[in-house]
């Protein structure tokens, strides 16, 4: 049969999107979703970059700056955003179905299926912190959703803070939907599959944590 890929459908009915993805021997609308998120993942880069989302670590740069080399930086910062935006879009796609598909025998194609429903779920998340982070000023590591908050309670530690700062609700919720979904394609045991999804959210969450902490050495 013939899968449409429908990704608010597979966010109300992941039962009937999963049961049809099964079944499929052929792809329909694959492509433009993939180019509808990265567009997607672009404006929110944009969004946030010219709201000031994330500029904390070229903040001191910019304080120097005359209103138009402001403006002109600030440019470049957006625009060099939006290409982000669709770099990480295809990071976040291609590489962890390349993954999974050399640790399964399961079709490509089914696992940029799986992978365009996780990456639309972190671009919910990443959407809904642009109004919390210009209501409340706060970073990603202390996002509401976020291990974030309590661990700087606990440790002073900024790397700590940040890899704990990177593991939110909606990466648990990315977490069980890769789980779940590759599970139930392949047959194989729920263990090893979710071994497998969580070893390569590990390595997301460290490099994440990584290039956090080196902007923020940079701010102080």
């Amino acid at each position: 049969m013939i899968y449409e890929v429908k990704l608010l459908m597979a966010l109300r009915s992941p039962g009937i999107s999963l049961y049809q993805l099964e079944k499929a021997e052929d792809f329909r609308g694959l492509r433009k979703r993939i180019w509808l998120l990265a567009l997607l993942s672009s404006i929110i880069y944009a969004i946030s970059s010219y709201f000031g989302i994330g500029t904390e670590f070229i903040s001191k740069e910019l304080s120097n700056l005359s209103a138009g080399e402001f403006e002109a930086r600030k440019g470049l910062f957006v625009l060099g955003k939006i290409v982000w935006g669709l770099l990480y879009a295809a990071i976040y796609i291609f590489l962890p179905a390349l993954y999974f598909w050399t640790l399964t025998d399961l079709e490509y194609k089914k696992l940029l299926v799986v992978q365009l429903f996780a990456f639309s779920i972190l671009l919910i998340e990443k959407a809904l912190l642009i109004p919390i982070s210009l209501t409340w000023g706060i970073t990603p590591s202390s996002s509401p959703f976020s291990l974030g908050i309590l661990a700087q309670y606990a440790t002073s530690n900024g790397l700590i803070v940040h890899f704990l700062g990177a593991i939110t609700l909606f990466q648990v919720w990315i977490i069980y939907v890769q789980t779940y979904w590759i599970k139930k394609l392949t047959g194989r045991k729920g263990w090893v599959i979710f071994l497998i999804v969580l070893s390569l959210h590990i390595v997301f969450w460290i490099l994440t944590a990584l290039g956090t902490h080196i902007k923020m050495e940079k701010i102080f």
